[in-house]
């Protein structure tokens, strides 16, 4: 998340998409998310594409 903030504010950015696997629970407690700690610090806009629910 640090890089593509670094990235975001040298391009100057006006918008950052990202996907976000969706993982709850410990698993993200454990990795931590690289979507959340880029909306935290990021110097623009983020906006987030989860992956699509398989059809039951």
């Amino acid at each position: 998340s640090i890089e593509i903030c670094k990235i975001a504010k040298d391009t100057k950015a006006s918008l950052i998409i990202l996907g976000s696997h969706g993982r709850t629970g410990m698993l993200r407690r454990l990795l931590g998310s690289v979507a959340e700690a880029t909306v935290r610090h990021a110097p623009c806009s983020v906006f987030i594409v989860r992956e699509q629910a398989a059809a039951t």
